[in-house]
């Protein structure tokens, strides 16, 4: 059985893998969705993807 180390909690924990998907699918929403990273839906600004994902 495989266990992953989630990130999405206050202090990463274990997930199964069903859950890390969730998670992940959810936070990357989430962040997509945001309007600190990307505050007009027109247009994305023009920054490194490094910068995004801080």
């Amino acid at each position: 059985e495989w266990m992953f180390l989630c990130a999405c909690h206050p202090s990463p924990r274990e997930c199964s893998a069903i859950d890390y998907i969730v998670h992940t699918l959810d936070a990357t929403g989430s962040h997509l969705n945001s309007t600190a990273s990307f505050p007009n839906r027109n247009t994305i600004p023009h920054i490194r993807w490094q910068d995004i994902w801080q």
